[in-house]
């Protein structure tokens, strides 16, 4: 089953390297979105040409975005853990596999430390995306914990699973 990405078992950790990777996509999206509506923000604020209704419009918009989005991506967060945690179960698995799946859970870990710095260094200042969006900071600070809590509760599931 395997939220569509796969149907063979076993593959729970693949499932979540996937997810861990759209989740780090759409978090330095919506912090590179929001940095350029930022600029956008000043530079229509700046313009005469404009109506004050206008600016008052996007100055609204560009300010409720990081509380919106920074909420949106702790959502889309816990519903991939209760997902792929679904999908694991449905799944089930020999208990055989454990050792396998812990090598692999060693390297989700290192490739979620490198994902992690490489979003923290294209970002830049940490203290601006931690002011703005300070749920999504967190889970970049500690994603290698969250790494170990999705396997944790995906082996969980995976072993407790139907073995049909």
């Amino acid at each position: 089953m395997g939220l569509g990405f796969s149907n063979k078992k076993g593959n729970a950790i693949i499932d979540i390297a996937i997810l861990l990777i759209i989740f780090v996509v759409f978090a330095a999206i919506t912090v590179i979105v929001y940095t350029a509506a930022k600029d956008i923000n000043d530079t229509v604020q700046l313009d005469d040409d404009l109506s004050n209704a206008t600016k008052s419009r996007i100055n609204t918009v560009t300010t409720g975005y990081p509380s919106l989005m920074d909420a949106l991506i702790v959502m889309v967060l816990f519903i991939m853990w209760i997902a792929i945690s679904i999908a694991a179960y449905y799944i089930g698995s020999n208990p055989a596999f454990m050792p396998l799946m812990l090598i692999l859970l060693v390297a989700l870990l290192v490739a979620a430390i490198f994902i992690g710095d490489a979003l923290t260094e294209l970002l830049g200042d940490s203290s601006f995306y931690l002011s703005s969006f300070p749920k999504t900071g967190w889970i970049l600070d500690h994603l290698p914990l969250i790494c170990i809590a999705f396997f944790i509760t995906t082996a969980i599931a995976l072993y407790a699973g139907s073995r049909t």
